[in-house]
Protein backbone atom coordinates (compact mmCIF):
# COMPACT_ATOMS: atom_id res chain seq x y z
CA UNK A 1 0.00 0.00 0.00
CA UNK A 2 1.35 3.24 -1.06
CA UNK A 3 1.64 6.43 1.38
CA UNK A 4 -1.39 8.75 1.64
CA UNK A 5 0.15 12.72 1.57
CA UNK A 6 -2.87 15.40 2.24
CA UNK A 7 -2.08 18.12 -0.55
CA UNK A 8 -4.10 21.11 1.36
CA UNK A 9 -6.36 21.97 4.23
CA UNK A 10 -9.37 24.31 4.72
CA UNK A 11 -11.37 23.27 1.71
CA UNK A 12 -15.36 24.08 2.18
CA UNK A 13 -16.37 20.77 0.58
CA UNK A 14 -14.70 19.60 -1.87
CA UNK A 15 -15.58 17.04 -4.85
CA UNK A 16 -14.93 16.59 -8.12
CA UNK A 17 -11.15 16.11 -7.94
CA UNK A 18 -9.42 16.03 -11.55
CA UNK A 19 -5.40 15.54 -12.15
CA UNK A 20 -4.12 18.45 -14.55
CA UNK A 21 -1.33 17.34 -16.65
CA UNK A 22 0.81 19.22 -14.93
CA UNK A 23 0.63 17.55 -11.42
CA UNK A 24 -1.90 20.09 -9.70
CA UNK A 25 -5.37 18.91 -8.53
CA UNK A 26 -8.53 20.84 -9.47
CA UNK A 27 -11.75 20.41 -7.56
CA UNK A 28 -14.85 22.22 -6.67
CA UNK A 29 -15.46 23.58 -3.04
CA UNK A 30 -18.95 23.37 -2.89
CA UNK A 31 -19.36 25.48 0.18
CA UNK A 32 -17.03 27.60 -1.23
CA UNK A 33 -18.69 28.16 -4.30
CA UNK A 34 -15.45 27.67 -6.27
CA UNK A 35 -13.34 26.18 -8.53
CA UNK A 36 -9.67 25.79 -6.98
CA UNK A 37 -6.79 24.47 -8.38
CA UNK A 38 -4.27 22.65 -5.63
CA UNK A 39 -0.12 22.41 -7.00
CA UNK A 40 1.70 20.11 -5.92
CA UNK A 41 3.52 22.14 -3.74
CA UNK A 42 0.21 22.59 -1.89
CA UNK A 43 -0.41 26.15 -2.79
CA UNK A 44 -4.07 26.62 -3.59
CA UNK A 45 -5.43 29.04 -6.10
CA UNK A 46 -8.86 30.32 -7.00
CA UNK A 47 -9.29 29.64 -10.94
CA UNK A 48 -13.37 30.79 -10.71
CA UNK A 49 -15.86 31.66 -8.59
CA UNK A 50 -18.95 29.65 -9.09
CA UNK A 51 -22.24 30.39 -7.37
CA UNK A 52 -24.76 28.27 -6.56
CA UNK A 53 -23.43 25.12 -5.64
CA UNK A 54 -20.51 23.38 -8.02
CA UNK A 55 -21.13 20.10 -7.51
CA UNK A 56 -18.11 18.49 -10.30
CA UNK A 57 -14.95 18.94 -12.17
CA UNK A 58 -13.97 17.87 -15.65
CA UNK A 59 -10.89 17.67 -18.03
CA UNK A 60 -11.77 18.58 -21.39
CA UNK A 61 -10.63 17.73 -24.86
CA UNK A 62 -8.64 20.89 -24.80
CA UNK A 63 -6.88 19.87 -21.00
CA UNK A 64 -9.58 22.80 -19.76
CA UNK A 65 -11.29 22.26 -16.50
CA UNK A 66 -14.85 22.46 -16.38
CA UNK A 67 -17.29 22.70 -12.98
CA UNK A 68 -21.09 21.54 -13.48
CA UNK A 69 -23.42 23.37 -11.02
CA UNK A 70 -26.63 22.41 -9.54
CA UNK A 71 -28.75 25.05 -10.33
CA UNK A 72 -31.92 24.79 -7.95
CA UNK A 73 -32.67 27.27 -5.27
CA UNK A 74 -31.62 26.67 -1.98
CA UNK A 75 -35.06 26.01 -0.91
CA UNK A 76 -35.52 23.33 -4.16
CA UNK A 77 -37.13 19.85 -3.01
CA UNK A 78 -37.88 17.14 -4.78
CA UNK A 79 -41.17 16.48 -6.12
CA UNK A 80 -42.77 13.27 -4.60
Amino acid sequence: MSDVRVLATDLEFPEGPVVMPDGSVVLVEIRGQRLTRVHPDGRKEIVAKVPGGPNGAALGPTARSTSATMAASPGFRPAR
